[in-house]
């Protein structure tokens, strides 16, 4: 073969391999809009460098639109399948401590084709991928909704592909498409309100826009699956119960060492990197920034020093160590409760005014509530009749405190509340401020009579009881960790009548 013919050859393949080349990157521009378009949750996923790790969406069983489980409650669905895979942990006097997620037990469920896990989980991902599915929902439904929806996603994605390349994966990461990646959690992979999703897009385009990026609480109502992120319930957190869950798993969550580990000589406290990642949320949040939060729901806030470092972040899977492998029995599907009627409840800001109020879906005197068919409002108490400061260094001065009760949906019982505000200042010296404090007490009973008490544990222990019959809420309040420091008021109630 001579020079020239060669060269000639060289010249042609060149120019066809250049063609090939172009071509393919035209194609693989267009995946995610093609996706975005045609994608279906009945499909696997290939995006353009995940050409060698598939990501397996698909549904294990289609539910007709008028099956039975089609018309039940989203979050007694919800409640089931957080019950049957979310094993928690109590310390010595019953209380959640921590929480393991039993994806071996999932896995083994999944793989014997068990019928009523495909029923169960077929039932939810059918229901959330519904267009109306939150149409006139209030504010305090889609926030529950989508708390719920986030966590089961993740436990999901790992529960389908747990097995790559015959071997169990390890961590969140194992999922994405390069070694050491987080890009799982940009992947759209799961049908939310009839639009193809990702965690990404459901974290900040709905949960964190509908708290308007100010509300440090959610992000402990958040799991990642992972061994250092928060805990969860083993329920689903639901509307009549929000603003008491997420109180809740806030001061329980920075109790955990992977969350708040407390450095005994006072120099550089060691704090989650959740901290940092959501930096942002916490300086709006109305606790005021990181050691805001941390000084109100840490027991031992007021001692909290404004030095601090962020933890290394573990991201492997948080899951269950049990042998033999516990695998849950998926029963009573059938008796779940129906959905629930479509109210609109008043949980957007109704007022006039122009104040920066960034939890429109938090508790709050009683006219919030006043429509509000889910709760009943007992009492208003505003008139202080009585004031003891014992040895406290500031008297509380005014109150605005509404009285809920909140009748359970699933379950016998109530949450009672006691929500709104208290104002207080310093018995003596020239100082004359008066300072507002937020004040919310709620507790789960089945106590049914008229009259009842309340025990919180947060800045103060808060002892609270209402007298029905007199209409008199009696507040106690013990400064802990300083002895014999205490400040009690009596205060005068109205009857509520919606």
């Amino acid at each position: 073969m001579n020079f020239l013919v060669f060269k000639k050859k060289i010249y042609k393949n060149g120019i066809l391999k250049i063609f090939i080349f172009s071509f393919m990157l035209i194609l693989f521009s267009c995946g995610d809009k093609l996706l975005d378009e045609y994608g279906d949750d009945s499909s696997t996923i290939f995006l353009p460098d995940v050409i060698t790790r598939p990501l397996n969406i698909s549904s294990e069983l289609h539910l007709g639109e008028n099956h039975p489980l089609m018309s039940k409650d989203i979050f007694a669905l919800y409640q089931v399948f957080f019950k049957a895979f979310v094993n928690v942990e109590k310390d010595n006097r019953g209380l959640i401590k921590d929480s393991k997620i039993n994806f071996e037990g999932m896995h083994l469920l999944k793989e014997k084709k068990d019928l009523n896990f495909f029923k169960l989980v077929s039932a939810i991902e059918n229901l959330i991928k519904r267009a109306e599915i939150l149409s006139d929902r209030s504010v305090s439904y889609k926030i529950s909704f989508y708390i719920n929806t986030y966590n089961y996603q993740l436990m999901r994605i790992i529960n389908k592909n747990y097995v790559q390349n015959d071997n169990k994966i390890k961590s969140i990461k194992d999922l994405s498409t390069k070694p050491g990646s987080l890009d799982i959690f940009d992947r759209k992979y799961f049908l939310l309100e009839g639009e193809l999703t990702s965690l990404n897009m459901l974290l900040h385009e709905k949960i964190l826009k509908l708290t308007k990026n100010a509300d440090g609480r959610v992000v402990f109502a958040l799991n990642n699956s992972t061994k250092s992120s928060p805990f969860i319930f083993n329920r689903s957190i639901k509307p009549e119960t929000l603003e008491y869950d997420l109180e809740k798993l806030s001061r329980a969550n920075v109790l955990l060492l992977r969350i708040f580990n407390k450095n005994k000589l006072q120099y550089k406290h060691k704090i989650s990197q959740v901290f940092h990642w959501f930096e942002k949320i916490f300086e709006r949040d109305q606790n005021g920034g990181i050691i805001g939060f941390l000084k109100k729901y840490l027991p031992f806030g007021r001692l909290f020093t404004t030095k601090y470092i962020f933890l290394p972040y573990d991201w492997s899977l948080n899951t269950t160590n049990n042998f033999p492998v516990y695998v849950p029995t998926i029963d009573g599907l059938e008796d779940l409760p129906s959905a629930r009627n479509i109210d609109i409840l008043p949980d957007d800001d109704d007022d006039d005014d122009d104040d920066d109020d960034t939890r429109t879906y938090q508790m709050r005197p009683c006219k919030r509530y006043q429509t509000n068919p889910m709760i009943d409002i007992v009492a208003r108490c505003e008139s202080i009749i009585e004031e003891n400061s014992g040895r406290a260094t500031r008297s509380i001065v005014r109150a605005d405190l509404c009285i809920l009760e909140q009748k359970l949906f699933e379950t016998d019982g109530k949450v009672r509340t006691i929500a709104g505000s208290l104002w207080d200042k310093k018995r003596k010296g020239n100082d004359p401020e008066i300072k507002q404090f937020d004040y919310f007490v709620s507790e789960k009973t089945k106590n049914n009579d008229d009259s009842f008490s309340l025990i919180s544990k947060n800045k103060y222990k808060n002892f609270v009881e209402f007298e029905s019959e007199k209409l008199i809420l009696n507040v106690r309040q013990n400064i802990r960790y300083v002895a014999k420091k205490y400040r009690a008021v009596k205060i005068k109630c109205l009857g509520f009548f919606k």
